[in-house]
C-alpha cells in the first residue's frame, strides 16, 4: 500500500471539505498561499490546507443592517447586532435582548438591503449581489473597498451616477472565508 498516496489523497480531501487553498512552507519557516499543488513527489510536511479567514462582524454593531442569529434549535431569527462580547459563549448580542443572544451570527442572507450611500457597510469576505441606480445586479466577492471601483458613493453631483450602489444582497461567505 502506498502511504504517501493515501496522505496526499487525505490532503486533497481536506482541501475539498474546507473550500479554501493550499499553503506552502517557505523559508524562513512561514506559510504562504500557493497557486501550486502538492504532487506525489512533494514533501508533504511542506504543504497544508489553509484555515479559512473569519469574517469580522464588528463593523455591523449598531449599523441598522439586519443580522441573523441562530438559536439552539438551529433556527435563524432576524434583528440587529448590538454588541460582540468575546467573554461569553453567546458572544453576539441581539437587539431583542439576552434571550436572543447567540454564538452564531451572520448578515441577513438572500435579502435585498437598501443602501442610502456613505462608507461601505460590509466586512471583507462576503459574496454579494449589488444593484446600481441603473438597476443591474451583479455578483462579487468583497475583498476591496475602493470607492471608485465599488461605487459606495451616493448621488454624485457631477457626472453619471448610474453606477451608485442602491442595494446589496448577501449570498454567503466568499471562498476561503467563514462566519
Amino acid at each position: 500500500m502506498n502511504t504517501k498516496a493515501l496522505e496526499l489523497s487525505a490532503l486533497y480531501k481536506e482541501l475539498a471539505e474546507q473550500d479554501t487553498w493550499f499553503e506552502f512552507k517557505c523559508k524562513p519557516p512561514k506559510w504562504e498561499k500557493s497557486i501550486q499543488s502538492p504532487t506525489i513527489d512533494s514533501d508533504l510536511r511542506d504543504w497544508r490546507v489553509a484555515d479559512k479567514q473569519v469574517i469580522d462582524l464588528s463593523c455591523m454593531v449598531s449599523s441598522g443592517i439586519d443580522m441573523e442569529f441562530r438559536n439552539y434549535n438551529g433556527i435563524w431569527w432576524t434583528t440587529q447586532l448590538n454588541n460582540i462580547n468575546e467573554c461569553t459563549d453567546k458572544k453576539y448580542e441581539s437587539a431583542l435582548g439576552d434571550k436572543y443572544n447567540s454564538s452564531e451570527c451572520r448578515i441577513r442572507q438572500d435579502h435585498w438591503h437598501s443602501w442610502q450611500g456613505g462608507k461601505c457597510p460590509l466586512p471583507k469576505g462576503l459574496n454579494i449581489n449589488i444593484k446600481t441606480r441603473a438597476q443591474s445586479s451583479e455578483s462579487y466577492d468583497v475583498e476591496s473597498y475602493d470607492v471608485s471601483y465599488w461605487g459606495w458613493k451616493w448621488n454624485i453631483p457631477e457626472g453619471d451616477n448610474s453606477g451608485d450602489i442602491i442595494a446589496f444582497k448577501i449570498i454567503g461567505a466568499a471562498n476561503g472565508w467563514k462566519y
